[in-house]
């Protein structure tokens, strides 16, 4: 006779073990379903509000701050077509845990960017002067190191947030706007608190913010087949770049001659940086009183371009400023363009941060 394997009783220390183990277990999923759920969902909203944020940033630049809302709008409206129609609001809750809350359906986040014409600095849209050596970090309050508010009209930054207005500075009219955080859905189940108490994850939700800085960077081409609202006539000759450096701003540009320090240009629908100036005979005349983009060469070669405007009192060289049908280098090398110093070339836009 053989003896059977005795099994032993729980004891009745061992009794809820089982229960407490997955209480546990329970809470531990929840939080890694919060890290790859809620926290992705938060990661690819981002990302939609960052490449709507960088549309408004050059079209802002490039044809005004109301286009670059519109643009903003389309892009995140672009998105949302591929997506649910609605986001998801945490409506009600009571106590620490922010019991007997509930989730609603709300329509998708658009973004409704304000103009912000005095450059505040926690504005949506922002004028002023970018600085690429500088920290490229954005404090709670939307101060930057590398961006100067108000400090020139060169550079333009654009912002969308989704935020609860913790320092009442997102929702002010006619400078800031907002949409509402994003809800924690499984984190809500998680063991998720705050180090100081004041921001509670489950009931104030996570907090989303993409900005956007556009430079005006010098132009190495432009559209000559014009036409779109604020672009400009193309002069049909160039200018010696040499003259045009020796020129003041709103002085009139003295000693051109026709061959020499006055060129033709191709006859092609967008003149660039390296294209071939003939020295043939040249028609130094523009309609009086219309600022043109004035091509410029150097050793038979352009290289830039300038605005000028045809007076009584001869061509006038004007200050650089952005051009509706002007392309830059890419960011990387318009970082490095040895022109990019200069205030007195015609100028557009470039997305930097």
């Amino acid at each position: 006779m053989t003896d059977r394997p005795r099994t032993r009783r729980p004891s009745h220390a061992d009794r809820g073990a089982v229960l407490v183990l997955a209480i546990l277990l329970l809470f531990s999923t929840f939080a890694i379903a919060a890290v790859v759920v809620d926290l992705g969902l938060a990661s690819l909203e981002q990302q939609r509000m960052q490449d709507a944020a960088d549309a408004a940033a050059i079209e802002g630049l490039r044809g005004g701050r109301a286009e670059g809302a519109t643009f903003a709008a389309v892009s995140m409206s672009a998105f949302h077509a591929l997506a649910p129609d609605a986001d998801v609001e945490v409506v009600g809750g009571e106590g620490e845990w922010n019991a007997n809350a509930s989730l609603a359906l709300t329509g998708r986040f658009v973004p409704q960017m304000q103009a912000n014409a005095a450059d505040a600095p926690h504005g949506d849209f922002v004028g002023g002067t970018y600085f690429a050596n500088a920290a490229h970090t954005e404090r709670s309050d939307y101060l930057r190191d590398d961006f100067a508010a108000g400090a020139g009209d060169r550079a333009l930054l654009a912002r969308l947030r989704r935020t609860l207005d913790p320092l009442g500075l997102d929702a002010e009219d006619q400078v800031a706007s907002r949409g509402p955080p994003l809800p924690f859905l499984f984190g809500r189940a998680a063991l998720i608190d705050s180090a100081d108490g004041t921001y509670d994850p489950r009931r104030d939700g996570i907090t989303v913010r993409a900005t956007a800085v556009a430079d005006g960077r010098p132009a190495n081409a432009v559209h000559v087949s014009f036409g779109g609202a604020g672009d400009l006539p193309v002069a049909p000759f160039s200018v010696e770049f040499a003259l045009w450096t020796a020129t003041d701003v709103d002085a009139p540009i003295l000693g051109l001659s026709s061959g020499t320090t006055a060129r033709s240009v191709p006859s092609t629908p967008v003149l660039r940086a390296g294209d071939a100036v003939a020295a043939g005979g040249v028609v130094l005349t523009l309609p009086l009183g219309v600022a043109h983009v004035v091509p410029l060469f150097t050793d038979s070669r352009l290289v830039a371009f300038g605005l000028a405007e045809a007076t009584a009192a001869g061509l006038i060289k004007r200050r650089g400023a952005n051009v509706t049908n002007a392309t830059a280098l890419d960011r990387v090398a318009a970082a490095t363009f040895e022109l990019a110093g200069r205030d007195d070339l015609a100028l557009a836009p470039v997305l930097v941060r």
